[in-house]
């Protein structure tokens, strides 16, 4: 059996391989993949054929040998620039369900290709994905490389939004060190390019950005306002899960300025979206807040049951 995780990232290569390549191309590729799975399995599990055949069915693209020749089909069948468009696109895949070391690994086979066939934007597009994966993994070093470079490549075509989006990855990067100043000013650079160009998502998360900032530095009010106008750029790119992390990081405020009510209403707005959305994280830390709340309230008996509640959210998420 697939985990879960690992199986959303088959369904989403899937999608994006009926995309690029066609059905045809896909099926074709997914009943050679079942065959010599069944093969191996048949050879590993030698007088028990019922198993071999039922374990033969699943293919994960997570596997070395299966990937590779994934990449291989990519490559024969498709126009260059399609191909290295896919692999940024496969690059994400891992990104977002925080396969970081495979994710690292496509967007390094994005950028040598790229230098070889001498494609500037997708060069420059993979040392910024690739940034942000050394961003998350904490190595600073590499992550300023790989911006520094981007930014290079993104300055020579006067791609104003990619510059921006170098400048909210050093703002990240800088936050994580506790370079708090640095990180505001390359979040203000991020912002005014960002509202320039009307991205309502990329402003949206900017401003939960420095709100973020203004929060580890204590200035909970000055927070708040940011959150504030982070939401409704938010609600008019229709993305319900930053709108419930904003929730969630209103509510955290008002625990930190002592508006316990406040507090418990924005975790209510935030549970209400991330329960439609069926997102065990984000129900996890709605019902967590409550728990804060509760305990700030000396309610101790809410306090124990909304924990409860979210380690059970929690545990679901480890699967």
């Amino acid at each position: 059996m697939i985990p879960a995780r690992e199986s959303l990232i088959n369904e989403e290569i899937l999608s994006l391989l009926r995309r690029y390549c066609g059905e045809r191309l896909v099926s074709r590729f997914i009943s050679d993949q079942r065959k010599m799975v069944a093969v191996e399995q048949q050879l590993l599990r030698q007088g028990n054929q019922r198993l071999a055949e039922s374990t033969a069915q699943e293919v994960s693209f997570d596997s070395e040998s299966t990937y590779d020749q994934l990449v291989t089909m990519c490559r024969q069948n498709l126009k260059e620039y399609e191909f290295q468009e896919v692999m940024l696109n496969f690059g994400d895949v891992f990104r977002s369900h925080g396969e970081l070391q495979k994710a690292e690994e496509t967007y390094g086979n994005v950028l040598q290709f790229g230098q070889k066939t001498g494609h500037a934007e997708f060069v420059a597009e993979a040392l910024l994905r690739r940034g942000e994966v050394y961003c998350r993994q904490g190595l600073w070093k590499e992550s300023g490389r790989d911006l520094d470079q981007s930014h290079i490549l993104f300055l020579k075509t006067n791609n104003r939004t990619a510059l921006a989006k170098v400048e909210n990855l050093r703002g990240i990067c800088h936050a994580e060190q506790g370079n708090l100043k640095r990180a505001k000013s390359h979040y203000s650079k991020a912002l005014r390019e960002f509202q320039q160009s009307e991205q309502k998502l990329m402003t949206g998360t900017v401003l939960m950005n420095l709100g973020i900032v203004h929060t580890i530095m204590g200035e909970c009010r000055k927070a708040i306002e940011f959150y504030h106008s982070a939401l409704p750029h938010f609600q008019s790119a229709g993305d319900a899960r930053r709108i419930a992390e904003v929730h969630h990081n209103l509510g955290m405020s008002h625990i930190s300025t002592g508006d316990y009510a406040d507090a418990i209403r924005e975790f209510d707005e935030g549970l209400a979206l991330s329960s439609k959305l069926h997102d065990p994280r984000l129900i996890g830390l709605a019902q967590l807040g409550k728990a804060t709340a509760f305990f700030q309230l000396s309610d101790y008996r809410y306090a124990l049951a909304f924990c409860n509640l979210s380690l059970e959210q929690f545990k679901t998420t480890e699967k």
